[in-house]
């Protein structure tokens, strides 16, 4: 259970240095050197934390630090990308083989993707870590309070869009 909830305070932390969001008392900031390709503000990923923080103002100095904090922060690159395939390549190879499992082998290979999952957590932390510093309590205050009506209304939406239960049978009345 901890590792979920250092999953999720990571993510939620994460989304406020992906998230480019202007308020009305902050004028915009510029977007990054060389363009964005495409991609948000904070790179390819920027847009699966939008509704993080919609509705906090950043200034246009937090908006930079966060945006620094963002180009130095490690990424998985294609090296890392790469051998996780592989890993996940080489237990199909491993389950598809006539005969036995080699279960030694299986655990040895799910160890090193957890590794690597553990090592990108670790990074989304420290990220979130140094963009927690960047904003005032105010900040957070009003991001955790965005947070748990975003959370809420999900809840709420899940609940309007559940399928319908079968009808019952009611023992031919």
């Amino acid at each position: 259970m901890k590792r979920k909830n250092l999953w999720a305070a990571a993510t939620v932390l994460t989304g406020l240095a992906l998230v480019g969001v202007q308020g009305g008392n902050a004028a915009p900031p510029p977007p990054p050197p060389g363009g964005m390709g495409g991609h948000g503000h904070f790179g390819p990923h920027g847009h699966m934390f939008m509704p993080l923080l919609q509705g906090v103002d950043l200034t246009p100095a937090q908006h930079k630090q966060i945006q620094d904090i963002m180009k130095s922060a490690h990424h998985p690159d294609e090296a890392s990308w790469k051998q996780a395939e592989s890993l996940h390549q080489q237990i199909e190879a491993l389950l598809f083989t006539p005969g036995k499992v080699d279960e030694a082998k299986l655990q040895d290979l799910s160890r090193q993707i957890d590794a690597l999952h553990t090592q990108e957590e670790a990074d989304r932390l420290a990220i979130a870590i140094k963009i927690h510093d960047v904003l005032t309590p105010e900040q957070l205050q009003l991001a955790q309070q965005n947070q748990a009506k975003i959370r809420s209304l999900t809840e709420q939406l899940d609940v309007l869009t559940r399928p319908p239960h079968p009808p019952m049978d009611h023992g031919g009345e």
